[in-house]
């Protein structure tokens, strides 16, 4: 099935009594992306929890990308998301062929 992907930005959810925004959601691939700070450093623990919250109660899919690498290795970050989106794509039975970017 081949489909135009659609990018939602602070795109919020809710799971208990909690919101969780993500930085970036694929709505028909379920996955989320989210962009680690400084701040996230001290979080890793809290960020394992909630991602593992989306999966179990929505089924969302959470990638971690750390705001870092996007500024020193654009590049491989892009290659590495295009490549999880297209293995994210095949388990659904959908064609990734570019970066909705």
């Amino acid at each position: 099935m081949n489909i135009e992907l659609t990018i939602w930005t602070e795109h919020a959810i809710q799971v208990g009594n909690r919101g969780i925004i993500f930085d970036l959601f694929f709505p028909e691939l379920n996955l989320a992306i989210e962009v680690d700070g400084g701040s996230h450093r001290s979080k890793q623990l809290d960020d394992t929890a909630r991602d593992l919250a989306a999966l179990q109660v929505y089924g969302i899919v959470t990638l971690r990308v750390r705001n870092s690498d996007i500024f020193y290795h654009r590049k491989q970050v892009l290659a590495n998301l295009y490549r999880e989106l297209r293995a994210r794509g095949q388990q659904l039975g959908i064609a990734i062929r570019s970066l909705p970017l």
